[in-house]
């Protein structure tokens, strides 16, 4: 570069473990079976360490949660928001921040019998931005400097990592409400933030398979056999 060229560079790089191994599963989105991690439904096998490691915050209904998955590193923090979309990213973002630590007790907890399942994500993306380009720098320092160059490129990945398993059985009762439900399978939100901090370092709003492995389309559901369903003339009395 010459003597007297200008060059702003930042880089972040953070690596985030799942010190129990999250179950790999099949998982859909939207319209697509896609790979997935989340809980086996098994209770003699490691649901009980994955469970400890996800928090509830806010549950409203089953395409409508917040949730963290607690990693090794206590000062970061993996949310995962199945909400509304707001007009920018900030908006949903300052919306999902806004719904933390609104549940409490056993309440902020995954039951043996709540589901899980969270699609696979990887990405890499790169991208220029023509409308910085050639635009003047302000300043009597660089006065007359243009840029020439503006791009970012971002690598993420979110799956199942980590290690670790324990046992327990659990038997659900009457007369409770029916579990909760945590399938991410509409639009969703990821942050990566450090605790404390204001605002996330990594934002991505998820809204197609584009970063998912995706396994096949959603069979349509299968109508009943030939003479099932109610008899002739069954139904409440004409009038």
């Amino acid at each position: 570069m010459p003597a007297d060229a200008l060059l702003a560079y930042g880089y972040l790089s953070k690596t985030l473990k799942f010190e129990a191994t999250f179950a790999v599963r099949e998982g859909t989105f939207k319209d697509s079976r896609v790979r997935a991690f989340g809980l086996d439904g098994n209770p003699f096998g490691a649901d009980p360490a994955r469970r400890s490691q996800v928090v509830v915050h806010d549950w409203a209904a089953p395409k409508d949660f917040v949730i963290e998955l607690v990693a090794d590193d206590p000062d970061s923090r993996v949310l995962v928001a199945q909400i509304a979309p707001a007009e920018t990213l900030a908006a949903t973002v300052a919306s999902a921040l806004g719904r933390l630590d609104r549940l409490g007790g056993e309440a902020r907890r995954i039951a043996p019998d709540e589901a899980l399942a969270i699609p696979r994500l990887t990405l890499d993306l790169e991208a220029r931005f023509g409308e910085l380009m050639g635009r003047p720098l302000l300043g009597d320092a660089f006065r007359g400097r243009r840029l020439d160059e503006a791009k970012q490129r971002v690598q993420f990945h979110l799956d199942e990592g980590g290690a670790g398993a324990t046992a327990e059985a659990i038997v659900g009762s009457y007369g409770l409400p029916p579990p909760r439900s945590f399938l991410v399978t509409a639009p969703f939100l990821v942050l990566l933030q450090r605790r404390g901090a204001r605002a996330p370092y990594l934002a991505a709003w998820v809204e197609s398979t584009a970063w998912m492995e995706v396994l096949g389309q959603v069979a349509p559901p299968t109508a009943p056999p030939a003479g099932w369903g109610p008899p002739a003339g069954w139904g409440p009395p004409a009038g």
